[in-house]
This record gives structure tokens, sequence and C-alpha cells, in this order.
């Protein structure tokens, strides 16, 4: 497993998935979703090893939510947040698949962004799966509009409040049916 010390934190990573809701907005509902029984089970039983949330103004209450690590079980799955990064493009690389030659190789992780320009925009500089979910509290549509755009280009995955496991599960049918067929896929995402 990859050791990599960002600002004092020793990430042993193998799989990592990230959230990220951006730094000033509040974006509870995702950060709910994601620290449902649910989606922590189904991060488990993909091996992912690390979790990782951006909680913004909702630090909070991400830290009264997270479920509690099992000290017993090696294996169990490493949650841990914070507010805000300057440069979280450093976090998006843990969730990124190792380079060739790495002296730690990480499997293809994950990153679920809220749909704003400047993340969607750093995030697909990584060789991840990547998920963006507009935040329906936001003044005007400006994020649908940017995810819908993005997903139709075949750039990520479109997600919203309510659905994200799913979604995720949408991402995973579409990398085993390319796997299978030994296509890759580069068209849209999603069907019409």
């Amino acid at each position: 497993m990859a050791a990599t010390d960002i600002n004092g934190g020793d990430y042993r990573t193998s799989k990592c998935a990230l959230v990220t809701v951006g730094a000033s907005a509040s974006f509870k509902p995702l950060i709910e979703e994601v620290l449902a029984d649910a989606f922590i089970a189904k991060l488990k039983s993909l091996g992912f090893t690390h979790f990782i949330v951006q909680c913004g103004p909702d630090y909070d209450y991400f830290e009264s939510a997270k479920p509690k690590r099992n000290p017993d079980d090696p294996d169990d799955l490493d949650i841990t947040g914070f507010p805000y990064k300057k440069d979280l493009r450093t976090w998006f690389a843990l969730a990124a698949e190792s380079s060739p030659g790495e002296r730690y190789p990480r499997a293809k992780g994950l990153i679920i962004t809220h749909a704003g320009s400047g993340s969607i925009l750093d995030a697909l500089d990584f060789n991840t799966n990547l998920i963006a979910v507009p935040n329906p509290a936001l003044m005007g549509n400006h994020q649908s509009e940017i995810a819908e755009e993005m997903e139709k280009q075949g750039f990520l995955v479109q997600g919203k409040v309510g659905y994200v496991l799913l979604t995720h599960e949408t991402i995973l049918i579409y990398i085993a049916i390319a796997a299978l067929t030994s296509y890759v896929y580069v068209d849209r995402l999603t069907s019409p």
C-alpha cells in the first residue's frame, strides 16, 4: 500500500474514494448520503481502504455522523474529513490510479464532487472515476447545466442527491461492459 503524507496524515492507500462539497455552500444532503450505511457498505465491498470527505461548512455535522472505525478490523474503511484545503488536487491524486513504476500501486478509485466547474476540471486531470453532483440548494441551475453538459461529452457521470449509490453502481456496470467487450468506452456514460 502507498504511504502518502498530506499535511501530517498518513494514508496507506490502495483504493480511495474522495467527496468534495466546495468551500462555502452547505451540501449536507450529499454528506448524509455518502455516510449512510448502504454507501459505506458498498465502498467496503469494492475494496476501498480510505474514504475522505471535504465537508466545507458541514464539518461539525460530518464529525458527529461519520461511522466509528472498528479497531478490531484492520481492513475497516478509514473515514476522515476536513472543512477545506486550498489545494484539493493533492487529495484528488489519492483517488487516481498510480502510474507505472510508482513504489506503492493504487487502484483506480472514485471522486464524487459537487458540480462546480473548478472542482470538475481539477478532478478530470486524474485517472479515476468521476461523479459530479449538482447542489440543488444553490441559486440558479448552473451546476446542473455544467454536469449535464460534461456528462453528454463523456467526461463524467452526473449524480443526483438521493441517487449517488445508484450512480456509482452505474459506473461499475459500464466498466464491466467495457472490460467484457475489450472496448474503451468513450461515448456517453448514460443512455439519452
